[in-house]
């Protein structure tokens, strides 16, 4: 691919392309899920005809009391770069492993989160996750299957855009105005991946 391309438009197209299937299966919960380590190794197989750098770096906060792990990937092409950042919390205990276990468990997590935005591969929950949890909660309470359709975007989506908008010289609010919502975090995962499908058109409407 050209390098006159710009980072956004190759990131754009990998996330067409890229398929991450979930291989790994958790005996224990019944569930197959995807690691960071496949999203990587994917990722592998584009890095070269895009001309495209792939780092992670991890940073341990401590948020109200309890420690967090943010993993921040930062997708790099010339001077160009994009960076998405995925938290993951650290579990208080977790019987048979020691500290390090612990946090290196909370950095694969937020490793993973961080990439799933990068590369939009999180459109339907994973079972490791939160969100998954909360959505099979309300699946038990009130009998409605949730879809990927009117399912709310997540930090990862909400860090990914405003780093797209502002490399764009997209205006957040005018989208806000245009799809009818208050916050960004009302945004849907579906028109998510319409706004990154679509961003020469985004900049054309509601560029600042």
């Amino acid at each position: 691919m050209s390098e006159n391309v710009h980072i956004q438009d190759k990131l754009a197209d990998i996330q067409r392309k890229m398929n991450v299937p979930k291989s790994q299966y958790n005996k224990f919960g019944n569930y197959n899920y995807r690691n960071a380590e496949d999203i990587l190794s994917e990722f592998k197989k584009y890095s070269s005809e895009y001309g495209l750098c792939l780092t992670i770096n991890d940073e341990v906060l401590e948020i109200g009391g309890r420690i967090y792990v943010r993993a921040t990937a930062t997708l790099k092409s010339g001077a160009e770069s994009i960076s998405i950042s995925g938290y993951a919390r650290e579990a208080e205990k977790q019987k048979g492993m020691d500290e390090a276990q612990i946090t290196g468990a909370a950095s694969s997590y937020a490793r993973k989160y961080a990439l799933n935005g990068m590369f939009l591969l999180d459109d339907v929950k994973d079972p490791d996750t939160n969100e998954f949890a909360d959505q099979q909660g309300r699946k038990n309470g009130d009998g409605q299957k949730n879809t990927s359709g009117n399912t709310k975007i997540n930090q990862s989506h909400i860090n990914s855009l405003r780093s797209m908008f502002q490399n764009k010289g997209i205006d957040e609010s005018k989208v806000l105005i245009a799809y009818k919502i208050e916050k960004i975090e009302d945004l849907t995962i579906s028109q998510y991946k319409g706004i990154f499908n679509n961003q020469k058109e985004m900049k054309e409407r509601y560029g600042v």
